[in-house]
């Protein structure tokens, strides 16, 4: 009597890969962080606008708004690229520590040289075990990393590459909603301004919600924490002509 292999489906499988891919272009953490510096940073350039009114004298138009548009998306734009750019470095500098510790392991006269080389990055077991099972843990790895090979070379890889471009999508993305009232509502700028306003403390509520949600917490809270920050931006900013 023979038997067949069942088949396994092919849908589920490109799900996970899709998943895993989307996954390496920017941790969900990495992506609240990025698109909440993006909301302030756009933010306080649009305060800036009647600042900018009182010093030329002249009232806002339409055309300032448009100006502000760009200068605000500009922003959003040149904020992507650096921090993008910051993503690549840091991931290099994180596998050359990586690598720097791999080495100092290996090269160990002893196991306590050894286990020092590590020990600090592994400083959140304190809080979970005692000092005899965290020596039985770093004994244990000690002995499993000395002899494990090498990490990768630190230079430059292509999910670093993913990984600023993710960077860079969230932080334009999460700019364009609170620009875009200034090209919507640009024949009545002062309106624009403040709908662009609501708008960001509607976006950062959000995201403080979606902190909470990922990383432990109060949503309701985390969510009204991040739009006090904002409404206490527009409170400073509006008195000196913001």
């Amino acid at each position: 009597m023979t038997t067949t292999t069942p088949t396994i489906p092919a849908e589920p499988a490109a799900r996970n890969m899709k998943a895993s891919f989307l996954g390496r272009l920017l941790d969900p953490l990495d992506r609240l962080v990025e698109g909440i510096y993006s909301v302030l940073i756009v933010l306080t350039f649009t305060l800036a606008v009647r600042v900018v009114d009182a010093n030329a004298s002249i009232a806002v138009t339409s055309a300032l708004a448009k100006e502000l548009f760009w200068a605000c998306f500009g922003c959003a734009i040149a904020w992507g690229l650096i921090d993008g750019v910051m993503y690549i470095l840091s991931s290099i500098a994180e596998r050359g520590q990586n690598l720097r510790v791999a080495r100092s392991i290996r090269n160990s006269a002893n196991e306590t040289e050894g286990i020092a080389a590590f020990a600090e990055q592994l400083g959140a077991l304190t809080l979970l075990t005692t000092p005899a099972e965290q020596q039985s843990l770093y004994s244990d790895l000690f002995h499993r990393l000395q002899d494990a090979p090498l990490p990768d070379r630190a230079g430059f890889k292509r999910e670093d590459f993913a990984g600023a471009l993710g960077t860079f999508l969230v932080a334009v993305g999460a700019a364009l909603p609170v620009v875009l009232p200034l090209i919507i509502l640009g024949q009545n700028p002062w309106l624009a301004v403040r709908i662009s306003n609501l708008v960001a403390c509607a976006m950062l509520f959000v995201m403080g919600y979606s902190w909470a949600k990922y990383a432990g917490g109060k949503p309701l809270l985390s969510g009204l924490f991040l739009v006090l920050i904002g409404l206490a931006m527009v409170v400073v900013a509006i008195p000196l002509g913001g």
